[in-house]
Order: structure tokens, then sequence, then C-alpha cells
């Protein structure tokens, strides 16, 4: 009987309709997170690769300095681990859906501080227009699907 029981449980939890914010919602945040482990190549590739991308980016030379290889890296890994993270909340909405409102506002800060870095940066205007922009729309939207989950 209670085998029984947990089957029909796992049915039911598996079989629950999402409404149209949930399904909006499971869709970016997996592709988020998927797209942010990506990264991981980042992490290993050799530093002549980074050089290449550096300059087809039409960025320059990028500078053969120990610093400039760990700061590649290590936020490389650190997009790795948010995007294990994120991936990981969108599989259950419900479980986390208190971490993705905040996953959601802190896009939303992390968009302004972007805008402000690559400006304050110099970086091309590609770069800024697909890095901030982008994470002021994102966020909101997250956080607006968050407030529309069904309880």
């Amino acid at each position: 009987m209670c085998q029984a029981t947990r089957s029909s449980w796992k049915e039911t939890k598996l079989m629950k309709k999402r409404n149209g914010f949930e399904l909006t919602a499971v869709v970016l945040l997996r592709c988020l997170g998927v797209s942010g482990m990506l990264a991981a190549v980042a992490v290993f590739m050799p530093f002549s690769w980074m050089q290449i991308c550096h300059e087809w980016l039409g960025m320059g030379e990028l500078p053969d300095a120990p610093i400039v290889s760990y700061l590649s890296r290590s936020l490389s890994a650190f997009y790795v681990w948010v995007g294990a993270f994120v991936l990981l909340m969108s599989f259950d909405l419900a479980k986390y859906r208190h971490l993705i409102r905040l996953w959601g506002l802190s896009v939303c800060v992390v968009g302004v501080v972007a805008i402000w870095v690559d400006l304050a940066s110099g970086l091309p205007s590609m770069w800024t227009w697909s890095e901030g922009p982008p994470m002021l729309i994102i966020g909101p939207l997250i956080v607006y699907c968050e407030r529309r989950f069904q309880d």
C-alpha cells in the first residue's frame, strides 16, 4: 500500500501542469544555467586561445600576465558554479521559489553594475549591449514570473 501511495505521489508531482509563467521561468533558468556552465571551456582552454578570442573581439593583444589568466579562469569557473545552481533551481520551482526571486532581483543589480563596469573599462559597445541590458530584461522577467507561480 505504501509503495502504491509513493508512486501515485511521484506521478502526480511529475504530471503537474505548469502555468505559462512557470514554464517561462523553467525555460529561462535552464537556458541560463546551461549557458553559464558552458564557461567551463574557458576555465581549461589554453591561454593562446584566449589571446585569439581577445584579438578577434577587436580588443587588441591580451596581456600575458598571471593576473589576467587567473581572473579569466576564476570568473569562468564562477559562471559555471552559478549556472549549476540556476539549473538546479529550474527543476523544483516551489522548493526554490525564494531563491529564484532573490536571483532575479540580483540579476537586475548585476546588470546595472555590468553596464557601469563595461563603460568605465572602455569595452566595445557590442560587449556592453550584450551583457548588462539583457540582464535588465531577464531579471525582472524572472521576478514577474515567480510572483505568478502556482502554490
